[in-house]
């Protein structure tokens, strides 16, 4: 396929008919490359060792007839990888997505093309975070929580948010564990284990399920707990 239909060294589309736009509500990097938000074109050179990736400005363009290097917003390379599978359909996917990033794969025949892409969490989801937790209407305090501790930004803030979202949902299991949690990296074992007993306390009255499976999570997260004390 490439080499042959779509030649090396050559401008492509990157498909059929129209160019094809990428579309970027916030900043980015692409493959390290800092890309400001926006509507873009993509086209690449392919290459059998190599390809370049172009982005230009969207000019609505019908294939790659009226590609100009002048316009180019980035170029860059990047080594494709041979697949294990015949890919019979040429396809564009985001893999391996992870809360600030993922993989844009370009793909067809043998041959994968994966371009990295990846978000700055701080300077993007945190300050749309905060501003809805300034909303007149629900406020998403357990979201927010989870989000400052999955992805180790601000422990003291999941804290305080936690305590928030469970001041709204007394008794809540699953927020009470999670709370266990996020105090446990904070370093308040007393505060953890506390949460971790009335978490465990609530599931004696839930459903068979979930008492279940709060009651193994909640007594393996005491045992930690309690040991980390000697």
């Amino acid at each position: 396929m490439f080499g042959n239909l779509v030649p090396y060294g050559q401008i492509w589309r990157t498909g059929s008919d129209s160019a094809t736009e990428l579309f970027f509500n916030t900043p980015v990097k692409l493959a390290g490359h800092a890309i400001d938000s926006g509507r873009y074109e993509l086209f690449t050179i392919p290459g059998k060792t190599s390809w370049e990736i172009i982005l230009q400005t969207s000019k609505r363009q019908w294939g790659s007839y009226r590609y100009n290097a002048a316009n180019d917003v980035a170029r860059f390379a990047v080594t494709p990888a041979l697949s294990k599978k015949i890919i019979e359909t040429f396809t564009m996917s985001i893999d391996q997505i992870g809360s600030d990033q993922g993989v844009l794969n370009i793909s067809w025949d043998n041959v994968i093309v994966p371009i990295e892409i990846k978000i700055d969490l701080k300077s993007t989801v945190i300050p749309q975070l905060e501003l809805a937790l300034k909303n007149d209407g629900p406020r998403p305090y357990f979201q927010a929580a989870m989000f400052y501790y999955e992805n180790d930004i601000d422990i003291n803030r999941a804290a305080e948010l936690m305590a928030m979202a469970i001041e709204k949902n007394p008794g809540h299991i699953g927020m009470l564990y999670r709370q266990a949690l996020i105090l446990q990296r904070k370093g308040d074992t007393k505060g953890a284990i506390e949460a971790a007993e009335q978490s465990l306390e609530g599931a004696q009255k839930a459903d068979p399920e979930l008492k279940a499976e709060y009651t193994r999570l909640n007594t393996l997260l005491l045992k930690e707990l309690n040991a980390s004390k000697n």
